[in-house]
This record gives C-alpha cells, sequence and structure tokens, in this order.
C-alpha cells in the first residue's frame, strides 16, 4: 500500500468493518466448508474499526507522523454512503455452526411477484419528480424506516 499525502477519510466519526486481517480471511475460507449452496454466511469481524484510527495507524506504520509528515483529509460522506453498517437484522435470524466465529442468515422470504409490483410503481411514480419518495420506499421494504430532518 503507498501511502501518499493527504490521506483522505470520509469523515472523523465513521467506523467500519472493512478491515480485514488474517483471522478474518482464515473465517471466510472456514465458511466455505459449511456451504451447501445458497447461504448467506455472516462472519463475526470483531468491532468495527473508526477509519481516523485505521489512517492513522496505517501512517505511523510507514513510518512518518500523521498531521506532519502526511496530513489526514476530511472528504466528508459520499451521496447514499452508510453511516453504520449493519451485520443483520432481527428479521434475518442466525443459525449457528460449529465455528462460533460463522453463522448463516436466514433471507426474508418475500413475494417476488408483488415486490417487481412495488419496484414498477415507484419507477412511475419517480418521473413526476415528486419532493419525497420515502414512503413508497418503506411500502417497498418494510424495514426501511424514515428519519425525520
Amino acid at each position: 500500500m503507498v501511502i501518499s499525502p493527504g490521506v483522505p477519510v470520509d469523515a472523523p466519526w465513521l467506523s467500519d468493518y472493512r478491515a480485514l486481517n488474517i483471522p478474518i480471511w482464515g473465517e471466510i475460507e472456514l465458511a466455505g466448508a459449511y456451504a451447501k449452496g445458497g447461504e448467506i454466511f455472516i462472519l463475526d469481524m470483531g468491532e468495527p474499526v473508526r477509519i481516523l484510527d485505521l489512517a492513522k495507524n496505517l501512517i505511523l506504520l510507514s513510518g512518518h507522523k500523521p498531521d506532519e509528515d502526511i496530513r489526514i483529509v476530511f472528504s466528508g460522506l459520499r451521496p447514499g454512503e452508510k453511516l453504520y453498517e449493519e451485520m443483520l437484522m432481527e428479521e434475518e435470524g442466525m443459525q449457528e455452526t460449529a465455528n462460533k466465529l460463522i453463522h448463516i442468515g436466514k433471507p426474508i422470504q418475500f413475494d417476488e411477484e408483488e415486490f417487481l409490483c412495488r419496484l414498477t410503481h415507484l419507477r412511475d411514480y419517480v418521473v413526476s419528480e415528486p419532493e419525497d419518495i420515502r414512503t413508497v420506499v418503506q411500502q417497498i421494504v418494510p424495514t426501511y424506516s424514515i428519519q425525520e430532518e
């Protein structure tokens, strides 16, 4: 990995699970042993890592000082970027495996024909460029909660 001047970080308070280490890669490999076909595997990846801490550690590990030798630049959130990672919704449930760090998720059942019909309705609805489409999205995705501004 090359550390260049001005390491971009979305926001100082964001955390993520994207920092995969060797034990996590091992879990990914082991998950294949439990596969029968079509399963959704959920890996216990520990606690999320603050992106700012990750950036600072990478700079230190490369022999430099954060904000002295290499500046950290806060680039801001990209449109649609999640503020936090939701590992699993309650409705999905989890089935345990012999490895306590690997679980199998149960997909939410839904009526595909009704889902496609609602998507068509959403497509037709947005053509008129409405002020707010959140209630229509909520009809398609019942677990979506509208956040008041």
